[in-house]
């Protein structure tokens, strides 16, 4: 399904550890109250977990919507108060710092999930908690049930929401339903017909919570044979671009004006 870099190896998922590791997120979501129509916000780079919990999520029917990794704590609270949102999932201690200082003024959120909490052992705080330590009791995942939630969701129903640049004021989020998104990303590969006939692998570096970032990584593996490759940072780019030899490269020009100034 993908492959990503942790301590410098790739590691590979196969469809049936993908399948089983967000069946496994979307019971301990459920536990925690994560219903149809809640809002989820996730922060981060482009990591495994970040799709995981994104599926996991939208299996459930809740919406979800990811906030840019550079943006700073008064955007964060703004989208947060915005979207609604019941759960933050924060990459790292990084993006936890950003939300602590105002977390108790939210009333609607009720979890902060922590993704990695290496650096977090003298953090507490009663909505804060252990993306791992959630996962540790669901040892045996249900993918029956997983596809039974997943099964009650119409093409009509909101999947995610993108929220726009905010240049004319504070960003505004635009509501993406499950079967537009699946048609606009499947209008791709017509485009691009090789994506369906034989394995390509590419680089998973835009941010998430960016439509074409989305598709990327979550969207076009699901309906082509697409592989995308997370590297350990998006800094490291150039080398995983070297590692992984991307047989198909989707970017904006933003990202090839960086990479030419680093070549040069």
């Amino acid at each position: 399904a993908f492959r990503c870099k942790h301590l410098g190896l790739y590691r590979e998922r196969s469809w049936r550890d993908y399948a089983a590791l967000v069946a496994r997120t979307a019971r301990a979501f459920a536990a925690m109250g994560l219903a149809r129509g809640e809002r989820v916000a996730i922060m981060g780079d482009a990591c495994e977990q970040w799709l995981i919990c994104d599926l996991a999520a939208q299996s459930l029917g809740a919406i979800v919507y990811g906030i840019y990794p550079t943006a700073s704590a008064a955007e964060v609270e703004y989208q947060l108060r915005d979207g609604g949102a019941l759960m933050f999932v924060a990459e790292n201690q990084e993006y936890v710092d950003k939300i602590l200082t105002f977390a108790d003024g939210l009333n609607g959120l009720k979890w902060i999930v922590v993704l990695d909490d290496s650096a977090m052992f003298a953090y507490a705080h009663p909505k804060l908690r252990s993306y791992d330590a959630l996962l540790a009791p669901l040892a045996q995942p249900d993918l029956a049930w997983l596809e039974q939630q997943a099964g009650r969701l119409d093409p009509g129903d909101p999947a995610f929401i993108v929220y726009t640049s905010g240049t004319t004021g504070h960003p505004k989020g635009a509501l993406v339903a499950h079967g537009k998104h699946l048609a606009a990303t499947a209008n791709l590969v017509e485009h691009y017909p090789t994506l369906a006939q034989k394995p390509h692998r590419t680089v998973a570096y835009l941010p998430l919570c960016h439509v074409l970032g989305r598709d990327v990584a979550v969207t076009l593996p699901l309906i082509s044979r697409l592989v995308p490759h997370f590297g350990e940072s998006p800094e490291d780019l150039p080398t995983t671009l070297f590692e992984s030899a991307p047989t198909v490269l989707f970017t904006v020009p933003r990202y090839l004006q960086k990479f030419a100034s680093q070549v040069l």
